[in-house]
């Protein structure tokens, strides 16, 4: 760092962690020094690697991908936050500097964005909501990085109405759910294509509501009849195959009677398939014919093709997933839900089918007069009633007081 009189300016001059020079001029030496002892503050004692307290909000994007690269990130959360820096971010905020950015540039920025995007046409809400998350995620890594105190993007989705209300929710998962008719249909179109060989496919996404990877990424060793479990261990990315944890960490499903039965058939099936071609046994659930994971694109092929043949709409695993959810809510507890589901939260779980939850029907504090004995006054005497589930047995009692 260097302090100098330069072209009738005070000069401060120094290179970033980066090895980039950097000068800056000021009115006078005072002003000069004040900066460079900031910037020598700033460095001193960092074990981590330094960066520019004057970098801006295009130096510190760059900087911030870097880290957050795959397998740091979900590749397609990755892909998602560098596509909104990349279009939006670098291009309307990149010349501030990152400790100068206020509250206000970013409203003005995510309006901006409502208004028209990179193409010059308005952003749907969802894909403003893409971009929100990516600021916001940026922020609070800028404050991790000692660069900023506070995050002035933080809660502004709430207040801009970028996130859909519960009601939106619940509408949006219900359009999407299957009625049994519809279900029955599919399966019985799954069960009569070429043999019945999507079959047990359809079936494990229609009974243990899978994520599209989960489903692909099953092995043969997952599926434990003894405790009726179905162990989920593993996510298959759509694009590279390559194998990850499930969104939110390992889980088991429960495996109904029905899909227990169907899965065993299918694996006597793969081993007798593979005894008669000599080959060894593969370790997927469910191979393709080279033996390797199925492919994404195919299983979605699959679906559309049987939904047509069933009569229906468009049918995706995601939909088949929500079926299984909204069907789970209208009997079980959000915790169990949650747990089949594998959610981050319980929170998670309501929003997303609270309407099956209100749905089921309800007895509040009578349940609590389960196996109760109460004594009812009627004229002719005293009765002893006792209380069960939706009925009552009635015997004599005493006339005293009770």
């Amino acid at each position: 760092m260097a302090v100098f009189k330069w072209r009738g300016r005070w000069a401060h001059d120094y290179r970033d962690a980066a090895g980039i020079r950097h000068r800056t001029t000021h009115a006078s030496q005072a002003d000069a020094r004040a900066e460079a002892a900031r910037i020598r503050i700033h460095r001193r004692g960092r074990l981590g690697p330094r960066i520019d307290p004057r970098a801006t909000v295009a130096d510190y994007a760059a900087h911030w991908l870097k880290t957050i690269t795959p397998p740091l990130l979900k590749r397609r959360a990755f892909e998602a936050h560098a596509s909104a820096a990349r279009l939006y971010i670098v291009p309307r905020l990149g010349t501030l500097r990152l400790t100068d950015l206020r509250r206000s540039d970013v409203k003005a920025f995510l309006a901006g964005c409502q208004r028209e995007g990179a193409s010059g046409q308005p952003l749907t809400r969802g894909s403003v909501r893409l971009v929100y998350s990516a600021i916001r995620a940026m922020l609070n890594a800028a404050i991790d990085d000692e660069l900023v105190s506070g995050n002035v993007a933080a809660k502004l989705g709430r207040k801009l109405r970028l996130q859909p209300t519960a009601h939106e929710r619940h509408a949006a998962t219900a359009q999407r759910v299957l009625e049994p008719a519809e279900r029955r249909a599919l399966l019985e179109a799954a069960r009569q294509d070429e043999g019945g060989v999507w079959y047990p496919v359809v079936l494990v996404y229609d009974r243990a509501g899978l994520r599209l990877g989960e489903g692909r990424a099953l092995e043969i060793s997952d599926v434990r009849f003894e405790t009726r479990k179905l162990r989920v261990r593993h996510a298959a990315d759509d694009k590279t195959d390559a194998l990850e944890e499930p969104k939110h960490g390992p889980r088991e499903v429960d495996l109904s009677p029905g899909l227990a039965e169907v899965l065993e058939a299918h694996i006597s099936g793969l081993e007798r398939a593979a005894a008669e071609t000599g080959r060894p046994l593969t370790r997927w659930l469910f191979p393709s014919t080279a033996g390797t994971m199925l492919d994404a694109a195919n299983i979605r092929r699959a679906l559309r093709r049987l939904a047509r043949r069933a009569g229906l709409p468009p049918v995706s695993p995601q939909d088949l997933r929500h079926t299984f959810g909204s069907t789970l809510a209208t009997t079980e507890l959000p915790q169990y839900v949650q747990q089949q589901m594998g959610h981050r939260d319980i929170t998670t779980t309501i929003g997303t089918y609270g309407g099956a939850f209100h749905a089921r029907p309800r007895r509040g504090v009578a349940l609590l007069d389960d196996g109760m004995l109460r004594v009812c006054r009627r004229a002719g005497g005293d009765k002893v009633v006792t209380l069960g589930r939706g009925r009552t047995r009635e015997g004599s009692g005493s006339n005293g007081k009770d």
